[in-house]
């Protein structure tokens, strides 16, 4: 057990026995390395940051994680997390720059819980470069979040995107629960540029998100506000719901043309050439 010390590590300090971090403050600039099959479960207290970059390539486990501008978690390997509440993971207030959760391997949530990145005033960056997974609950991206992998999503799950997501031409999106695009802030931007399958509920509340493939969701859309923009032919069977102050189409892309079934509803601006 690492208790209520303080330890400097110039160079990286492999974990090669499982322990327990409790309360301690780790500093850098060396990287705390978590080998293979070993576990390190951290009992961080309120307003404890973490102070150096962890790069897992075994077990890292706690229940809030608090992370300083010289802290960081790179995570290599499968990462299983039963959330029956809510884990959460958050920068400290005012930082700069904005530390960052990396995840390189296979981050699988289960539970019925909420696992919750960053936060209105203690953002995180999220950069998914393996596989993101939510089998059961709810996943909260609070801020920015950079996709170049695949993020998945059970249906009977939630995943709701706050700030700005940015994804490469090679990441994937797969969605048969609800993805909630929530209300903050208004100039949040959601260009899905990589590959798309959606086949739960989609839901708009702010922001602007651009289409560039065909989805096929379970339930009319939902445009409570913002901007839908697509520049792919669509089908939507099940309609849409586009209410006041919310709009599809428009420039630069709107496009595509949209086949409606259903019974859909317009409150808002259409435009574009589709």
């Amino acid at each position: 057990a690492v208790d209520d010390s303080t330890l400097t590590f110039a160079n990286d300090a492999h974990v090669t026995r499982s322990f327990i971090w409790d309360h301690a403050r780790i500093l850098g600039p060396g990287t705390i390395v978590i080998e293979p099959s070993r576990q390190v479960e951290s009992h961080f207290g309120a307003g404890v940051p973490l102070e150096i970059v962890v790069e897992n390539n075994g077990v890292f486990e706690f229940d809030h994680l608090l992370i300083a501008e010289t802290g960081g978690v790179i995570n290599n390997a499968v990462l299983d997390w039963d959330v029956t509440t809510q884990k959460t993971i958050e920068g400290t207030l005012g930082v700069s720059p904005t530390p960052s959760f990396v995840n390189n391997g296979v981050l699988n949530k289960t539970g019925v819980g909420s696992l919750v990145f960053g936060g209105t005033f203690t953002p995180i960056t999220l950069h998914n470069n393996g596989h993101i997974e939510i089998s059961q609950g709810i996943l909260e991206i609070s801020q920015t979040f950079h996709n170049d992998g695949l993020l998945s999503a059970a249906s009977g799950t939630w995943l709701r995107w706050e700030g700005s997501s940015f994804h490469t031409p090679d990441s994937q999106l797969d969605i048969a629960g609800t993805l909630s695009i929530s209300p903050f802030p208004d100039d949040a931007v959601h260009d899905l540029v990589g590959d798309v399958v959606l086949t739960g509920t989609l839901a708009i509340q702010s922001g602007t998100v651009t289409l560039h493939h065909a989805i096929t969701p379970g339930a009319p859309i939902v445009l409570e506000r913002g901007t839908l923009r697509t520049d792919a032919d669509q089908d939507w069977p099940a309609g849409l719901h586009l209410c006041c102050g919310s709009s599809i189409g428009g420039t630069p892309t709107g496009a595509g043309n949209i086949t409606l079934g259903g019974t859909s509803i317009f409150r808002g601006t259409m435009s574009g050439s589709g």
